[in-house]
């Protein structure tokens, strides 16, 4: 089922108010972060890939392992699930 335009803008909409207002009240979790960069149909690649580097800069050195850039993007969206 495909959703119309409408419907993918009002989701949209929804997705960046929401995440608007965690940032006005510092709240932004890691899950909706996760949330954010997995929402391939609703949100823009911009805040995709922002919410991504962001979840990248606070993985734990455990997932990591203090290895490049790059090379940390793939090891976070492999220990996502992504």
């Amino acid at each position: 089922m495909t959703a119309t335009p409408s419907t993918r803008n009002l989701r949209f909409r929804a997705h960046v108010f929401h995440l608007y207002a965690a940032l006005r009240r510092s709240e932004i979790t890691d899950a909706d972060l996760v949330r954010t960069a997995q929402a391939s149909g609703t949100c823009a690649l911009t805040l995709r890939a922002a919410a991504l580097r962001v979840l990248i800069g606070r993985a734990p050195l455990s997932v990591t392992q203090g290895r490049p850039y790059i090379e940390r993007r793939a090891a976070e969206r492999a220990h996502l699930g992504s």
